[in-house]
């Protein structure tokens, strides 16, 4: 008899599906995996033993830190819980990612319908940003560079795995519109990230001259055609994108210039690193530190040299963030799950012939999100997906591994 599907893989399907659109509807997918949690737990399904030990214990110690640093340094109970969401949700989204995984058929699943929002999202993506017929899905170049990154990897495999000509050429054309959606970003950290990623999955892939022949010409083609389309209708937007393009490139050749390859980020970077060396161990609790940030800074911070205020709430990386957040040991504790939920995907990928594309991408993204951390936090994208990428850890972090 085949098994219905069940609320708990609904809500985090559903989660996956509706999460560039905002956090109001991802809040209703949890609320149907909560519900299915409940649901499994009366019928006695055991919740142990879901995750790789390793990151199981890395969780609940990251967990424990983020509620012990976030109590001593948020006093009201709105910052307390709007702090510490951030932390739970992170570690939410990995077990819930690695228990819905233990079903079968819950890969396959999981892959339709991520494709599905993938494909509806790249239409109002370029629609919004490219062809201005619908309102921009997202709100500054951060956040589509970041979700490109994310998605990149994940139509690749795709592509690489289908055995089918026509949805071949579909996942080449999702490719394609995952490529133009890290372009039109114009961010060059997500261009570095994103073309790391994409020379890792091709060189642990091992994939055939014949197939990258198909990609290639298939991205070469749509180019021309979006070229084409920019400068007979928008004009005006193609001289734009030159412009950006342009500007992005010469940041990145500007590299014996730290203040103008970092965008002034130089400056967050040296407060970061003040407010990390006051509260080294255990950080200055989860959630906003702008006053904090203001305060430890003040006395050397000149707006017209930096050209930003003084009261900043993100550090521009994933490490200065953590280690704001919750002190050195939560830091070493996030590379730590990255690191080791890197290594699974490329056991998995290794050991899983049929499903080894994925098993790759995954690596590639894990790997990838390390580097661009330098310069950006996937924690600062929670709003519009972070959910996306912390559920990659979570499906390779799954104890009992089911094709």
């Amino acid at each position: 008899m085949k098994r219905q599907i069940f609320w708990a893989e609904f809500g985090f399907l559903f989660a996956i599906f509706i999460a560039p659109w905002g956090p109001v509807l991802r809040y209703l997918g949890w609320l149907f995996a909560f519900v299915g949690l409940g649901m499994d737990l009366r019928k006695g399904k055991s919740f142990r033993g879901v995750l790789d030990p390793f990151i199981s214990r890395a969780l609940l110690l990251f967990l424990s830190w983020a509620v012990i640093s976030t109590s001593l340094f948020k006093h009201d109970l709105y910052s307390w819980g709007k702090g510490i969401s951030l932390a739970l949700e992170f570690s939410f989204a990995i077990w819930l990612a690695a228990y819905v995984f233990q079903e079968q058929g819950a890969l396959r699943r999981w892959k339709h319908v991520w494709t599905l929002g993938i494909a509806l999202s790249l239409v109002h993506l370029i629609g919004g940003e490219l062809l201005l017929l619908t309102r921009e899905l997202f709100s500054n170049i951060n956040t589509i560079g970041i979700y490109a990154c994310i998605i990149v990897p994940f139509v690749l495999a795709l592509f690489f795995e289908s055995e089918n000509r026509l949805l071949a050429w579909g996942y080449a054309l999702l490719f394609w519109g995952s490529i133009l959606a890290l372009i039109v970003s114009f961010s060059s950290a997500a261009w570095i990230a994103g073309g790391i990623a994409l020379l890792l999955q091709l060189w642990v892939s091992r994939i055939s001259s014949k197939e990258i022949k198909i990609l290639v010409l298939s991205f070469l083609a749509c180019s021309v055609v979006t070229f084409l389309v920019l400068t007979m209708w928008l004009p005006e937007k193609g001289v734009a994108f030159a412009s950006y393009f342009q500007r992005e490139v010469q940041q990145i050749l500007s590299i014996n210039d730290i203040d103008n390859f970092s965008t002034h980020r130089i400056y967050i970077w040296k407060g970061a690193w003040n407010l990390i060396k006051e509260k080294p161990l255990i950080g200055w609790g989860w959630g906003d530190f702008s006053q904090a940030f203001a305060q430890v800074n003040a006395s050397w911070w000149n707006p017209e040299i930096t050209k930003l205020s003084v009261y900043r709430d993100d550090a521009h990386s994933m490490y200065l963030n953590i280690a704001i957040f919750g002190g050195i040991p939560t830091l070493l504790l996030v590379i730590a799950i990255h690191l080791r939920g890197a290594w699974l995907a490329f056991q998995k990928g290794n050991c899983n012939e049929k499903g080894k594309y994925i098993y790759y991408a995954i690596f590639a993204s894990i790997t990838s999100q390390l580097i661009y951390s330098l310069a950006g936090d996937m924690f600062s994208f929670r709003f519009k997906g972070a959910i996306l990428y912390w559920t990659l850890i979570g499906i390779v972090s799954m104890k009992d591994y089911v094709k």
